[in-house]
């Protein structure tokens, strides 16, 4: 069983140093969404968080809209809830955003813009943060790979824009125990220290 783990985590690790790989070209390209951060340890019974950040935007190009998939392990990850960013939402007068767990597994995360063309053109940065999602682990250890499926991307028209995506892994690491023969040492040691000092402050 140890070693099926060990052999577990480290393909996740090699998965996620694949998904690093790509994070790294895709910077090169097309403007890009990826899993932020790519690899993520967290130990168990803790919260994970991950962006969905937004990077390499052209000159004359916004994001008006966004519908993507977010496909994780639901028998490692329970999925939290999501906040979102305010890069369509420029004005902070409000849009239209959804994030609602569709299937064991997967949320689907939906914003539109309600800013003027304009607006979005000339206030919304490159890179930004669409969205944060939070999830609570459900295992001692393990890993999930974290997997975006883009169902539409649209620019500051409406128009389809093309957009890469970019996935990343969480792994969950168990909490270490504190071994009970090192407590008993711990404790043993004290006694002594606090015995010895209560003898040398006796009178002789």
């Amino acid at each position: 069983m140890k070693f099926l783990h060990a052999m577990r985590c480290a393909l996740l690790r090699l998965v996620g140093f694949l998904y690093f790989a790509l994070a790294l070209c895709s910077a090169c390209g097309a403007a890009s969404v990826q899993v932020t951060p790519s690899l993520q340890t967290v130990a168990s019974g803790s919260v994970a968080s991950i962006d969905l950040q937004l990077s390499g935007l052209v000159a004359g190009t916004a994001v008006g809209t966004f519908d993507v998939f977010v496909d994780f392990e639901p028998a490692v990850l329970h999925y939290l809830g999501t906040s979102f960013g305010s890069g369509l939402d420029v004005l902070g007068l409000g849009d239209i955003q959804q994030a609602v767990a569709v299937a064991p597994g997967r949320v689907q995360v939906f914003e539109v813009s309600l800013d003027s063309q304009a607006d979005l053109l000339a206030m919304q940065p490159s890179s930004f943060r669409l969205a944060t999602l939070s999830f609570s682990t459900m295992v001692a250890h393990g890993g999930s790979a974290i997997s975006l499926v883009g169902n539409a991307f649209g620019d500051q028209t409406g128009s389809p824009l093309a957009i890469s995506l970019v996935n990343g892994v969480v792994t969950v690491s168990a909490v270490p125990e504190v071994n009970a023969r090192v407590l008993a040492l711990t404790g043993l040691a004290t006694l002594m220290l606090w015995t010895r000092q209560r003898r040398s402050r006796l009178p002789n």
